[in-house]
């Protein structure tokens, strides 16, 4: 699946559930709308008027595609880093977890020691 054309060719609701805002219900998903809105930093009306129009701002949208690529930056240096399923930082070089990440500059130190 290309994720690129998944994100522009979705419909905002449907970003939505890409970007893991579901939850089960009975024998289908549904949107967690709290959760959204709290994501999103608005109301449950305007959410649900970004829905049933298909028109949010295009922050919102932004907010929400990011969060399904699990990107972390823009420049081309971070290509291909991205936050995995597990919560982990991926790099071409593996995944580091956010204590790999807070002993580098320890690990640094003791390397120039």
């Amino acid at each position: 699946m290309n994720r690129q054309r998944v994100i522009i060719e979705a419909s905002f609701e449907e970003l939505i559930f890409y970007a893991g805002f579901a939850k089960a219900c009975n024998t289908h998903a549904r949107i967690d709308k709290s959760r959204v809105c709290e994501y999103l930093s608005v109301s449950k009306r305007t959410l649900e008027r970004w829905i049933r129009t298909n028109d949010p701002r295009p922050r919102a949208r932004t907010l929400l595609e990011v969060r399904y690529r699990g990107a972390i930056g823009w420049g081309e240096q971070w290509e291909n880093v991205f936050i995995n399923r597990d919560g982990l930082l991926q790099t071409e070089t593996g995944a580091y977890s956010l204590s790999d990440i807070e002993n580098i500059k320890t690990l640094h130190q003791s390397l120039n020691f």
